[in-house]
């Protein structure tokens, strides 16, 4: 019974990662949310010209497609296999590859530095700059590029997996989402990098001479955008890559914080735009209820290049096993409560073990954090969110999708 419990269990479990968000429940919200929008996603719905070999696209192509409107960013350009590189044929690069076995252990590459305390992260540092390197052209890597990037975060809790990420940088401003990872076991062997950057053409430019409006205009752009009237913008200050502003005068919104921008590089396939990325936080007039936004904006014209709303709002219908009744407590196991604690104490006693019936629960959230955030975005058709997925690999072949 023990086990027939057990694989019950982990069954349920299963069947409510993928099942969970079959029927959606939109919560109604007084006000509007824009969707995230892409540049580059637009710019692969069409019909474009694209030569594999050099990577390059028609001008003509970027100029008709920066005149189409906003559309929802809803593409799949991914091509993946189990326990296989994934490849992105949009920017002809792998974004996911394992290491080779014969890798692994390359003493080339691995630090011959003693991982002490004090020494530890310069030797996570150069053996993963060393992996870079052996790794660097299936990425989209080249050694310049590795030479500017900068190390964004280095994870490493002393047992399981080191990883560390690197950000693209060019001329000393990041390349928009744009990292690369180098995954290593605790003894600095290599298991894996993920991510890329772009080979797309730099600016000839001077770098003042890229940045053709000011940030400014930029946050007057993005605010533009939600629907925002005009405003007074006045700089107040700079920390770290960012400079921050105070923006007074709007008659529909009030700024919960201060508008903040940096210089950036939006990557398209065949060249790097300059951009601004704008972070907007604001409420309507006489509402508590925050928007938040990030935009990237050109500098060289004002155009859109993305939105990303910072906000989610959203309650979903979950089939669990659970109370329907808040605060939706989950039932001990699909057998519900009864049979916990053990109802005679005998471990030998035979009970019967009778699936209860699954409650449909509607929530944002659990309601058990201080932050409220939901678990997933609006619009969202996985389980992939504010959460964990979580299974059990317990029969062959290996893999989430077997």
């Amino acid at each position: 019974m023990e086990n027939k419990l057990k694989k019950t269990l982990i069954a349920t479990a299963v069947s409510v990662i993928f099942s969970s968000t079959i029927v959606a429940a939109p919560q109604a919200n007084p006000n509007p949310v824009l969707l995230g929008y892409d540049h580059n996603a637009t710019l692969a719905n069409q019909p474009i010209n694209i030569s594999i070999a050099n990577t390059t696209v028609a001008k003509k192509s970027l100029a008709s497609v920066s005149k189409t409107s906003a559309q929802p960013l809803n593409i799949t350009r991914y091509q993946s296999q189990l326990n296989k590189d994934h490849f992105d044929n949009q920017f002809n690069v792998a974004t996911f590859t394992w290491a080779q076995s014969s890798s692994k252990k390359n003493t080339k590459s691995r630090s011959t530095a003693p991982l002490t305390v004090l020494s530890r992260k310069a030797g996570i540092t150069q053996s993963a700059k060393n992996f870079a390197v052996t790794n660097a052209s299936k990425h989209g890597l080249t050694h310049n590029a590795i030479e500017q990037a900068s190390i964004k975060d280095i994870h490493d809790l002393g047992r399981g997996a080191v990883l560390t990420k690197y950000q693209q940088k060019v001329n000393g401003i990041e390349v928009s989402n744009r990292h690369f990872n180098v995954i290593m076991n605790q003894k600095m062997e290599l298991i894996a990098t993920s991510g890329y950057f772009s080979n797309a053409k730099v600016p000839s430019q001077s770098l003042d001479n890229q940045f053709n409006i000011t940030p400014e205009k930029a946050i007057l752009k993005a605010f533009t955008d939600i629907g925002g009237d005009d405003i007074i913008i006045n700089k107040t200050g700079e920390k770290a890559q960012y400079q921050s502003f105070k923006a007074t005068g709007s008659d529909k919104f009030t700024f919960s914080d201060q508008p903040r921008v940096k210089r950036i590089y939006y990557p398209t396939i065949d060249v790097l735009i300059p951009a601004y990325y704008v972070e907007l936080m604001v409420a309507e007039t006489d509402s508590k209820q925050v928007q938040g936004y990030a935009h990237i904006i050109s500098a060289e014209d004002g155009l859109l290049l993305r939105r990303t709303n910072l906000t989610h709002s959203e309650a979903f219908t979950y089939n669990v096993f659970a109370s329907d009744i808040a605060p939706y407590t989950p039932y001990d196991s699909p057998f519900g409560n009864d049979l916990s604690p053990h109802p005679t104490g005998t471990y030998s006693d035979i009970l019967p073990e009778v699936q209860v019936d699954m409650n449909l629960v509607t929530i944002e959230n659990s309601g058990l954090i201080s932050t409220n955030d939901p678990w997933l975005p609006q619009g969202a058709t996985v389980t992939t969110g504010n959460n964990v997925d979580a299974y059990a690999d317990l029969v062959q072949p290996d893999g989430y999708q077997a």
